[in-house]
Protein backbone atom coordinates (compact mmCIF):
# COMPACT_ATOMS: atom_id res chain seq x y z
CA UNK A 1 0.00 0.00 0.00
CA UNK A 2 1.42 3.01 -0.87
CA UNK A 3 0.83 6.76 0.41
CA UNK A 4 -1.99 7.56 -0.87
CA UNK A 5 -4.02 4.37 -0.97
CA UNK A 6 -6.00 2.23 1.44
CA UNK A 7 -8.34 -0.51 1.36
CA UNK A 8 -11.19 -0.93 2.67
CA UNK A 9 -12.86 -4.55 3.15
CA UNK A 10 -16.86 -4.63 2.97
CA UNK A 11 -18.83 -7.60 3.62
CA UNK A 12 -21.70 -7.41 0.86
CA UNK A 13 -23.61 -9.64 -1.32
CA UNK A 14 -24.67 -7.91 -4.21
CA UNK A 15 -23.19 -5.59 -7.32
CA UNK A 16 -26.29 -2.93 -5.47
CA UNK A 17 -23.40 -3.59 -1.79
CA UNK A 18 -20.98 -2.56 -4.14
CA UNK A 19 -22.85 0.35 -5.78
CA UNK A 20 -24.12 2.14 -2.76
CA UNK A 21 -20.34 1.38 -0.82
CA UNK A 22 -19.12 4.03 -3.86
CA UNK A 23 -21.71 6.50 -4.25
CA UNK A 24 -21.25 7.01 -0.02
CA UNK A 25 -17.71 7.55 -0.34
CA UNK A 26 -18.33 10.28 -3.71
CA UNK A 27 -20.75 11.81 -1.80
CA UNK A 28 -19.19 12.66 1.48
CA UNK A 29 -15.69 13.55 -0.87
CA UNK A 30 -18.34 16.00 -2.71
CA UNK A 31 -19.15 17.58 0.60
CA UNK A 32 -16.27 18.09 1.83
CA UNK A 33 -14.71 19.44 -2.10
CA UNK A 34 -17.93 21.83 -1.46
CA UNK A 35 -16.61 23.25 1.78
CA UNK A 36 -12.90 23.45 1.16
CA UNK A 37 -11.92 27.22 -0.74
CA UNK A 38 -9.59 25.60 -2.79
CA UNK A 39 -8.61 25.39 -6.28
CA UNK A 40 -7.41 21.60 -5.92
CA UNK A 41 -10.38 19.30 -5.14
CA UNK A 42 -9.79 15.71 -4.02
CA UNK A 43 -10.51 12.80 -6.30
CA UNK A 44 -11.22 8.81 -5.77
CA UNK A 45 -10.22 6.12 -7.72
CA UNK A 46 -11.39 2.75 -6.79
CA UNK A 47 -10.76 -1.07 -7.87
CA UNK A 48 -12.49 -4.10 -6.60
CA UNK A 49 -11.95 -7.73 -5.84
CA UNK A 50 -14.54 -10.00 -4.64
CA UNK A 51 -13.45 -12.85 -2.90
CA UNK A 52 -14.73 -16.01 -3.87
CA UNK A 53 -15.07 -18.81 -0.75
CA UNK A 54 -15.65 -20.84 -3.51
CA UNK A 55 -12.15 -20.23 -5.46
CA UNK A 56 -9.79 -18.62 -2.48
CA UNK A 57 -6.96 -16.67 -3.57
CA UNK A 58 -4.86 -15.09 -1.46
CA UNK A 59 -5.07 -11.39 -0.15
CA UNK A 60 -2.41 -10.12 -2.39
CA UNK A 61 -3.42 -11.44 -5.28
CA UNK A 62 -6.95 -9.71 -4.32
CA UNK A 63 -5.04 -6.37 -4.24
CA UNK A 64 -3.72 -7.32 -7.44
CA UNK A 65 -6.77 -7.35 -8.95
CA UNK A 66 -8.14 -3.97 -7.36
CA UNK A 67 -5.01 -2.62 -8.00
CA UNK A 68 -5.30 -2.85 -11.55
CA UNK A 69 -8.97 -1.94 -11.67
CA UNK A 70 -8.11 1.02 -10.22
CA UNK A 71 -5.59 1.98 -12.80
CA UNK A 72 -7.69 0.92 -15.81
CA UNK A 73 -10.60 3.22 -14.42
CA UNK A 74 -8.21 6.32 -13.48
CA UNK A 75 -7.00 5.45 -17.45
CA UNK A 76 -10.22 5.93 -18.91
CA UNK A 77 -11.20 8.93 -16.55
CA UNK A 78 -8.17 10.87 -17.80
CA UNK A 79 -8.79 10.09 -21.36
CA UNK A 80 -12.54 11.28 -21.09
CA UNK A 81 -11.72 14.09 -19.64
CA UNK A 82 -8.49 15.19 -21.76
CA UNK A 83 -9.73 17.32 -25.06
CA UNK A 84 -10.09 14.65 -28.06
CA UNK A 85 -7.18 16.80 -30.12
CA UNK A 86 -5.15 15.74 -27.08
CA UNK A 87 -5.23 12.29 -26.80
CA UNK A 88 -2.64 10.27 -28.30
CA UNK A 89 -3.24 8.75 -31.82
Amino acid sequence: MGGDEFVILAQETSEHGREAIFDRLESVLQVLNEKVDSPHKLSLSVGVARFDPQNPVSLGELLSVADREMFERKHVRVFRVQDPGDRPS
